[in-house]
């Protein structure tokens, strides 16, 4: 054990890259749900003329799949309510839905879309529809009792006749056309019989059997018009108005008289139809008592060409754990028939057991063809029914199950996944008789659901005829194999080793076939995937198995006690096996008082861990069981429990939300991990034991780092309820990895040795040059399988081509701005989604001559997606009054050139946002223009004021002249006089000294006139006449 530890230590001692990038696809799904039996036929329906197709329903999810290859046509089509029920039309083109929110939806089944939607009912919901076999009227019941039949047209969908309360004490369960003239509806009392009547007998007949072929063929519209003036609907006939349990009808004629046959509850009854003038009675010939009661009758006289004398019917019932397929024989001749009827016959019995032990549980039934059914189980999965004829038996014929298809997997409980290089299986034969050798290599995924039987699915195709495997007389709780290790030495992984002898040889493929299960019935079973059968059983539990383990491969195997398994009870008692040969060996009857949910193994198999709901995981020794090595305890119950591969560590998942990391020299906790928000539910080492899978009740996966504590990735919305499982996948020959991932893996292939480490990236390379990369397997109780492929490297792969890619664009861009050409420039921005360079270069062009014939241009040049982007432009630049000039014009452009269907519906709200945001800029701009247009209106007045503007600018400049006269003067005159101007003063004598005075600004035009100034004079004043300052301005 130390060496193993050590070999793995130098290996994450070379450099180790950590896993932080998923890749999820979906393996299986919910397709078809059903829990009430009884309204089984309205939630499926199946092609009625080409057979090729069926579609089914989940609440409110409606899926179209090939009946061939189960390829899903459409996928979980959205339809915003529950949907109730639905049908096929006769040719194929239409399918009609009712939902819960009282919408009909017809729906294209060329173009799988909604072609119209119509509210019918009024209050009453609709619960049943069904088309009639010549399609031209559409029968839908109410939840009121009432019933209405359309006319079936889409151009003019209008109601022929509405039978007001014609269930009185309940809803009608069954609504079925027996011909075209004639349909049943069965309620709570009992079953109605409605007719069709037509005034135009001749023309009633012609269309029978018709058939739509041209829509625009006026004659043919002609006819169908009179066809339905004339026609009227009737109640003819009411029959079993004490029973409220009629669950199916059907109609035989043979020319000589006609049959009705109704199923009930232990009963079979056998009409005859009497017509009158108006409709036809009823007249009730035998009746049948059976054990249970027929829910589908299928009519395959026409295919009995060894029985002509009798009409041949096939039916089946829901009950569960029975041979319940039947065959039904009515003699073909009245006088047979009366004969039979009255005892006179030797051969009473009227029905026929078709012994198979595949058949159980069939609830509705579709004839393919004339060997062929499709049938409709009662845990909601789809089994292909063939006939036999086996001449050792005294039976004539036999329905055999030859294919499943899946609907509803119900919860997943555990898994194990078993490569395609360790099943060999014997050789397949395929429908013309060829081997199939692709049936010997596939990788298999085995299953336990809720119930009984354990479900093995191609890896690569889930759809792929699963198998089931039965044996067990109550639920399977647990799985296990050599393959569900994950302490496989990696190191050794690719290289091949000689076999030492042939004997080994046979015992390594024998135990790498075989699959071990626990039951809820106290067994194990172990079963051999070669041959599908169970070679060995377990007995000696007292309670249901919960966890099984067995030991790891080790490198010398020399005899089968080598391998033992470990089981665990209800009951908390753990016991040890020798493997294969289930002989129990040691036992542990006080390890725990409750229920244990998980037992590992440790790498060097001397160690045995149980995880227990008694708030302890104890660490026993693997010889005796007795020894308990430590007594790991917790707050609450322990789910799950994990050794690591590398360290000797333990991590366990518990109910207190927390994972702890136990070390298994102290017993004591040496990290604990926090960041679930329910219960953790299963663990899983993962890259050489450095980081840490962990599930839980909310149905969220985290990937941990141990050595720091760390979440490095949270998976929130791949399930929806608990995870109780996770399988390992660690080759990748075993399985389909994505076309990116294969790529890289065949590009690392030319640059790498083969059989070497690759020190980089610290992933083990194969013989075949294929890297070991990691893949795990969840599954839980929303039913789904979900396949997980690690893809950091190719993550990171496309994020350096994507920065490389968008330098050498921008570059490009660059280069087209600085070369002038604008309008590959503005091509270029759109395509590289860049909003800003978009504005810039639309504002360049707009400056140009033809920035217009420009942009138009570009708009139609550039794909539908291109024109969105540029759209969502415009609705952000819209919001900003600074940039919403641009926006405007190229949204008018757009509608003015391109067709308004652009507008994709993702943008609807934004769309709103553009209106809103349009019209306030309208308003704005209202407010602008009137304002501008008082402002000219003043102006304007001011105007009129004002003399000429040409006399005034001659004025002014003559003006101008003078004071540069004026000033010129005055400056020489300075230079000649004194500073100062002497004046005597008439009084007293006295001298004033008056300083210059210098003209330097116009104050008024108009207020200077030549007279003020006068050449060559002197410009004095006394103390007592001062200059006006309101002619000049002194500086």
């Amino acid at each position: 054990m130390k060496k193993s530890y050590q070999q793995e230590n130098h290996a994450l001692s070379k450099g180790q890259n950590f896993y932080s990038s998923f890749q999820v696809k979906n393996f299986i799904s919910k397709i078809y749900k059903n829990e009430n039996i009884e309204s089984q036929n309205q939630l499926i329906t199946f092609s009625k003329k080409f057979k090729n197709f069926y579609c089914t329903c989940v609440d409110e999810k409606l899926n179209i799949l090939n009946y061939k290859t189960n390829e899903i046509l459409l996928n979980s089509f959205n339809l915003n309510s529950i949907i109730y029920g639905m049908d096929v039309s006769s040719d194929d083109r239409f399918l009609s839905i009712i939902t819960k929110n009282g919408l009909l939806s017809i729906f294209s089944l060329k173009n799988c879309s909604i072609l119209k939607q119509l509210r019918l009912g009024g209050n009453s919901p609709m619960l049943n529809l069904e088309y009639s076999p010549n399609n031209l009227f559409l029968a839908i019941s109410f939840a009121d009792g009432s019933l209405s039949i359309y006319r079936n047209d889409l151009n003019n969908f209008i109601c022929l006749e509405t039978f007001t309360k014609l269930h009185r004490t309940g809803n009608s369960h069954l609504l079925k056309w027996l011909n075209n003239n004639s349909l049943i509806s069965c309620g709570m009392d009992g079953c109605k019989v409605i007719s069709l009547i037509s005034d135009n007998k001749e023309l009633g007949k012609a269309l029978i059997n018709f058939k739509r072929v041209d829509e625009n063929n006026e004659r043919e519209q002609e006819e169908l018009e009179d066809y339905y003036e004339s026609v009227t609907f009737i109640q003819s006939s009411s029959l079993h108005s004490d029973r409220n349990d009629i669950r199916e009808a059907i109609m035989l004629e043979n020319g000589e008289f006609t049959l009705l046959i109704t199923c009930g509850y232990a009963s079979l009854y056998i009409h005859q139809v009497i017509y009158e003038r108006e409709g036809w009675e009823l007249k009730l010939l035998k009746t049948i008592p059976m054990k249970h009661y027929i829910t589908s009758l299928l009519n395959v006289s026409s295919f009995q060409k060894d029985d002509l004398n009798n009409f041949v019917l096939i039916g089946c019932t829901p009950m569960k754990k029975k041979n319940n397929l039947m065959k039904i024989v009515i003699p073909y001749k009245k006088k047979a028939l009366m004969k039979k009827i009255n005892g006179e016959d030797e051969t009473e019995d009227w029905i026929k057991n078709i012994k198979d032990s595949t058949m159980m549980g069939i609830v509705k039934m579709f004839l393919v063809n004339e060997s062929e059914i499709f049938a409709v189980a009662t845990d909601s999965n789809f089994l292909i029914l063939k006939r036999e004829k086996k001449e050792s038996d005294d039976e004539e014929f036999h329905y055999v199950k030859k294919g499943q298809r899946l609907g509803f997997n119900d919860d997943v409980l555990d898994m194990v996944y078993f490569p395609n290089n360790s099943i060999e299986t014997d050789n397949h034969e395929d429908e013309e008789g060829q081997v199939d050798d692709n049936k010997m290599k596939k990788g298999i995924l085995a299953v336990a659901t809720n119930s009984e039987n354990i479900i093995l699915f191609d890896i690569n195709n889930a759809n792929s005829n699963p198998i089931a495997l039965s044996g067990h007389s109550d639920m399977v709780l647990s799985l296990t194999s050599v393959h569900s290790s994950s302490y496989k030495n990696a190191n050794n992984g690719g290289k091949k080793k000689k076999k030492a002898a042939a004997s080994e040889d046979n015992l390594e493929e024998k135990i790498n076939n075989y699959l071990v299960s626990g039951s809820k019935d106290k067994t194990i079973k172990v079963w051999d995937l070669k041959t599908y059968e169970n070679i060995a059983t377990g007995t000696g539990h007292l309670s249901s198995v919960t966890a099984l383990c067995l030991s790891h491969p080790t490198k010398e195997k020399n005899a089968e006690d080598e391998y033992f398994l470990y089981s665990a009870s209800d009951d908390g008692v753990v016991k040890k096996w020798n493997f294969p040969q289930m002989k129990a060996l040691a036992m542990n009857a006080t390890c725990h008082k409750k229920t244990i949910s998980e037992i590992q193994i440790s790498p060097d198999n001397q160690l045995l861990a149980t995880a227990c709901a008694d708030k302890t995981c104890k660490i026993l020794d693997c010889s005796t069981l007795q020894n308990v090595q430590f007594e790991l305890k917790h707050k609450r119950a322990v789910w799950c429990c994990k050794f690591s591969p590398v360290e000797k560590v333990i991590a366990t998942g518990c109910s207190d939300h927390l994972i702890r990391i136990w070390s298994l020299k102290s017993g004591q906790v040496v990290k604990v991990l926090q960041g679930h928000d329910q219960s953790v539910l299963k663990l899983n080492f993962v890259n050489f034991g450095t980081q840490l899978l962990s599930a839980d009740a909310n149905g969220i996966v985290r990937l941990w780092l141990i050595k720091t504590g760390e979440c490095m990735k949270v998976f929130s919305d791949i399930h929806l309820d608990r995870i109780w499982s996770i399988t390992m996948i660690e080759e990748k020959s075993s399985l389909e990895f994505p076309q990116q991932y294969q790529q890289l893996c065949l590009k690392r292939q030319e640059e790498e040795v083969s059989g070497k480490e690759d020190l980089k990236t610290n992933q083990i390379v194969g013989v075949d040059g294929y890297h070991c990369k990691l893949a795990f397997i969840t599954g839980g109780e929303d039913s789904k399988i979900n396949i997980w492929y690690e893809n950091t490297e190719s993550v990171k792969e496309e994020k350096r081509k994507e920065i490389n890619t968008n330098v050498l664009q921008d570059q490009e861009l660059h280069n087209l701005q600085k070369l002038g050409k604008l309008k590959d420039a503005l091509i270029k921005a759109i395509q590289l989604d860049r909003p800003k360079l978009t504005y810039e270069i639309i504002e360049k062009i707009l400056k140009e001559k033809n920035s217009m014939s420009t942009i138009e241009s570009v708009l139609l040049e550039v794909p539908k997606l291109d024109i969105i982007h540029l759209f969502q432009y415009c609705i952000d630049w819209n919001s900003n009054s600074k940039f919403c000039q641009i926006s405007q014009i190229i949204l008018n452009k757009m509608f003015d050139v391109l067709d308004p269907s652009f507008i994709d519906i993702a943008y609807e709200k934004s769309v709103d946002a553009l209106v809103l945001y349009s019209q306030k800029h309208l308003k704005r701009m209202k407010n602008l223009q009137q304002k501008t247009n008082i402002i000219e209106y003043m102006l304007q007045q001011m105007n009129t004021l004002l003399p000429d503007q040409n006399a005034l600018a001659v004025n002014k400049d003559v003006k101008l002249n003078v004071f540069e006269k004026v000033n010129t003067e005055l400056e020489q005159n300075e230079k000649k006089r004194p500073l100062q101007d002497v004046e005597e003063d008439g009084t007293n004598g006295t001298t004033t000294t008056i300083p210059t005075i210098k003209v330097v600004q116009v104050v008024g035009d108009d207020e200077l006139d030549d007279d003020d100034f006068e050449e060559d004079e002197e410009i004095t004043t006394t103390k007592k006449e001062e200059p006006s300052l309101k002619k000049i301005k002194s500086q």
